[in-house]
């Protein structure tokens, strides 16, 4: 039995036809695994736990659908114990191709992120983390638990008409370098 999988939200540029890097978005799902339970061991499986992540990446921010399509089948192949077995990785993969509507969906909406929450939880300092988060082009946020604080970082973003499609190095302000005397 798999206990509670975490997940995060990220950005990454991947590199695509013509070798220019597009910004693409994604959801991390984790978890471990007793070795001793696994039903398979892997070769290098020399400790106590095995460590794996299921990751889903798309060129449109849709956090939420995403997240919602890959925990099943990522509860599914946790449970099974068995991480060569990935035909249920597989089976998701051609599942997830007929969801563009509901992603698209997603992307208006920001499902997924929880603006209502960050007024709950800063009340007026978040008008502060908002001017923070336009005056300062890097910040740095700690939460309990690293699917919260991407869910507060993307939250927060989606404060911002447009800000979620560019999160990427590529469109941030370049850093002023100074010359040694």
């Amino acid at each position: 039995q798999t206990v509670g999988l975490g997940h995060v939200f990220f950005s990454i540029e991947l590199e695509v036809d013509g070798g220019h890097a597009v910004p693409h978005y994604g959801v991390a799902l984790f978890g471990q695994v007793k070795t001793e339970d696994l039903v398979v061991a892997e070769k290098d499986a020399t400790r106590n736990h095995v460590q794996k992540s299921v990751c889903l990446v798309s060129r449109e921010p849709c956090f939420r659908w995403m997240l919602s399509a890959l925990r099943p089948a990522a509860e599914l192949f946790f449970d099974q114990r068995d991480f060569s077995n990935r035909s249920v990785l597989l089976s998701a993969l051609r599942s997830f191709a007929g969801g563009t509507s509901q992603c698209l969906h997603c992307i208006k909406t920001h499902q997924g992120l929880n603006p209502a929450g960050l007024v709950r939880r800063f009340g007026r300092k978040l008008l502060s983390l908002y001017k923070l988060m336009l005056l300062e082009p890097r910040m740095v946020l700690f939460a309990p638990k690293c699917q919260d604080a991407s869910r507060l970082v993307l939250s927060l973003a989606s404060l911002v008409p447009g800000l979620l499609q560019t999160l990427s190095p590529q469109h941030q302000k370049p850093q002023a370098q100074t010359s040694p005397p």
